[in-house]
């Protein structure tokens, strides 16, 4: 079940759903997605942006071919003025989590995580896992100490929604531990 849907700058939007129970997932895992208001069939490779430790799921997703601007205009209340259907709503089917490249980061003393483009998205779950574990000791004895972020992109409003993210965890960050 979709928790929540929010239209962010850039054409992103953010969905937030339900973490199926059992479920376990790393920071900067990726998942294959299906909307069943859209292509329930369909599936689409996207990149987790929930934590670890957050008790549901959730996604970016940047509009930008057919089916991701089917996505967002779906959920644009301005633009589709279709009535929801309380008896068949819409659903997000998932397959996976599926590994990701950047799940080692805590096994270094120091570690330096470039994102870029629309790659910036596992540093939003990873990011917040960081701070997270190293604000409430959950991480006690791993290796990491400090993190340096690099985040290019084209320009600052091409992912204005990213600096949200990025506000959220330097707030959180009481070990100062990213940098």
């Amino acid at each position: 079940d979709i928790l929540e849907t929010v239209l962010l700058p850039s054409d992103v939007i953010k969905i937030k759903f339900y973490r199926p129970p059992n479920m376990k997932v790393l920071s900067g895992q990726w998942i294959r997605l299906s909307c069943t208001a859209i292509q329930p069939e369909e599936f689409h490779s996207l990149t987790l942006t929930s934590a670890p430790h957050e008790d549901f799921l959730s996604v970016h997703v940047k509009a930008h071919g057919p089916y991701t601007w089917k996505l967002r205009n779906y959920f644009d209340k301005n633009i589709n003025d279709q009535e929801e259907d309380k008896d068949n709503p819409p659903k997000i089917r998932i397959e996976g989590p599926f590994g990701g490249g950047n799940q080692d980061w805590y096994k270094f003393e120091i570690a330096v995580m470039v994102g870029g483009g629309i790659g910036v998205t596992p540093y939003a779950s990873i990011l917040n896992d960081l701070v997270f574990g190293t604000s409430t000791n959950r991480y006690s004895g791993v290796a990491c100490k400090k993190v340096y972020f690099l985040w290019i992109c084209p320009s600052h409003r091409y992912f204005e929604w990213f600096i949200d993210v990025l506000r959220d965890v330097e707030g959180k960050d009481v070990t100062n531990v990213l940098e």
